[in-house]
């Protein structure tokens, strides 16, 4: 339930790191304001709009593969974000990334109550409720590591971090045969 509960945060993580970077991006990108609200925003456009979507995609291809494939999507978009080379390949990337986002919290919680309560209510009942602080966890891990590594190395390298950190935790969860006892 902690490599589920992880997935979460890493996921949330995305939510404040371009709020933190974008000080420094926007003039490398040569972004405005509008369009880095846009670049902030898209996570929440997109869970705001294809979250009925790719619930009923979760349904069709699996939990277990559609949070793989989140986590995969969150990779991907990070290592693409480090790399952009303007506004329009950031949002891009950024759209890429909403959608590894939605396919980690629609299925995350799934698992976790689904793994849980084999053990028993009270157990999913405490698990659920740690899932619960998986955005503000994730949101301030996220904003104050981007702006860290920022700070240290550049907007570019806490974007490679990033999708460094997601891929490694995909590649684990593409090596599961199947969903883990305990997850």
């Amino acid at each position: 339930m902690l490599l589920l509960y992880g997935a979460g945060v890493l996921a949330a993580a995305q939510l404040g790191k371009l709020s933190a970077l974008t000080p420094l991006m926007a003039p490398a990108l040569g972004m405005g304001l509008t369009a880095a609200a846009w670049a902030i925003s898209l996570l929440e456009i997109g869970g705001a709009t294809l979250g009925a979507a790719a619930g009923a995609l979760s349904t069709r291809v699996g939990s277990w593969t559609m949070l793989r494939l989140g986590v995969s999507a969150l990779a991907l978009a990070g290592l693409g974000e480090a790399a952009c080379q303007g506004t329009a390949s950031l949002l891009a990337w950024r759209l890429l990334e909403a959608l590894g986002y939605l396919g980690v919290i629609i299925t995350a919680p799934v698992l976790i109550a689904e793994h849980a309560g084999h053990v028993g209510s009270r157990v999913q009942g405490l698990a659920l409720s740690l899932w619960s602080s998986f955005v503000p966890v994730g949101l301030a891990l996220g904003a104050g590591a981007a702006s860290g590594l920022a700070g240290q190395w550049g907007w570019r390298a806490a974007l490679l971090a990033g999708g460094v950190l997601a891929a490694v935790l995909a590649a684990a969860l593409w090596r599961l045969p199947s969903a883990p006892r305990g997850a």
